[in-house]
């Protein structure tokens, strides 16, 4: 799951279509046509939505389990209600106490983390704040300053600590994020397409100094899913990126697509799982191939707690959430979400919902309040 890459020492307690990069912004498929006809599909969302949102205490998402503030999934719980565009006030406050605790998400014991910035960065342009004034603090220049200047990890966004635990995911959030808020440096682009691989997908971990096809770096979706991503978006905003290299990576992820439309994620994530599907199916809308994301939407719709599903038990107070797989589900509809459970559920929710109801993280903004 996607939200677990930025903070280690956090995580050590718990063709269908023609290719929409190639066109102007306006050109691309139309999300809101496509949810008039699958309109099921945006019922889930919804569902999704007030679910997630009565998650926050005090605008963030607090692990209850193991009594800490997880700014990474808030900031992701974010994304989701920008998105949705259905709890304005539940996004104002978060928005505001994300901007009061900037620093605790990004920084730990005074080391700061790339994945952290580049998110926080896509963040602060989904919701319309400066990126430049977050909290007094210029948050695209930080990202700037973890970037490599030379040296074959020249264009890594990179921690400022030693092991450096930035990624495919941390580098394609600040290409994101710097695309979307004033323009991304070619080398930061150049980087990330290096660690794409012949067949179009992209490995998850950097080795410095060695190609994909040298160090036989195994593919993942994640990784893959959200590169497509934030090289849609950087080519929109200038950037040297070739639309074959763009449409190779969307086929493949097209081809990787199980038959039951579900995606499984990359070496610890094998298994069919709803975070990695709604990563995916993001891309996919972001690449034209709309067919493919809408079985995807079918899959994970199958994960989500209903009124149907739950009816009188102990799971009824928790429609709308979706389980990461089904056996999570099937434990949900058996005995409830417990508060070990509950935090499975908080980040699977919101990556799941883009499957529901895409919003590429190229365009993605909250609407104006």
């Amino acid at each position: 799951m996607s939200s677990h890459l930025l903070r280690p020492a956090t995580i050590a307690v718990a063709s269908l279509a023609t290719l929409a990069s190639a066109l102007p912004a306006s050109a691309a498929p139309n999300a809101s046509s496509v949810a008039a006809k699958h309109p099921h599909y945006a019922t889930r969302a919804a569902l999704a939505t007030r679910w997630q949102a009565s998650q926050l205490t005090r605008g963030r998402i607090h692990n209850g389990q193991y009594g800490f503030d997880d700014w990474g999934l808030t900031v992701d719980t974010g994304l989701m209600l920008a998105a949705a565009g259905t709890s304005p006030a539940a996004l104002t406050r978060l928005t505001r106490v994300v901007k009061h605790h900037y620093p605790d998400y990004t920084l730990f014991k005074g080391h700061r983390y790339a994945g952290s910035v580049g998110k926080t960065l896509l963040f602060v342009r989904v919701v319309r704040k400066n990126p430049q004034k977050f909290g007094g603090v210029n948050v695209r220049r930080q990202l700037l300053n973890l970037r490599v200047r030379s040296g074959p990890n020249r264009g890594r966004f990179s921690d400022s600590v030693k092991p450096d635990s930035s990624n495919v995911l941390s580098q394609s959030y600040g290409v994101l994020g710097l695309a979307r808020t004033g323009g991304v440096p070619q080398s930061a682009v150049n980087f990330l397409l290096d660690q794409r691989c012949p067949n179009g997908f992209f490995r998850l971990y950097p080795v410095s100094g060695q190609t994909c096809k040298q160090s036989q770096s195994a593919p993942d979706i994640d990784a893959t899913s959200l590169a497509i991503q934030a090289l849609v978006s950087a080519r929109q905003h200038g950037a040297a990126v070739s639309k074959r290299s763009i449409g190779e990576s969307a086929r493949w992820l097209v081809n990787a697509q199980r038959r039951n439309g579900s995606f499984g994620g990359g070496l610890t994530t094998e298994n069919s799982n709803s975070n990695s599907t709604g990563l995916a199916a993001n891309a996919l809308v972001a690449t034209g191939h709309t067919m493919a994301r809408l079985r995807a939407a079918s899959w994970v719709s199958t994960l989500q707690i209903t009124r149907s599903r739950a009816r009188r038990g102990p799971a009824r107070t928790d429609i709308g959430a979706v389980a990461y797989r089904p056996a999570a589900l099937h434990r949900a509809l058996k005995s409830g979400i417990g508060v070990k459970k509950r935090d499975q559920f908080r980040r699977a929710t919101p990556q799941a919902y883009f499957a529901l109801a895409p919003a590429p993280f190229a365009t993605l903004l909250s609407p104006r309040q």
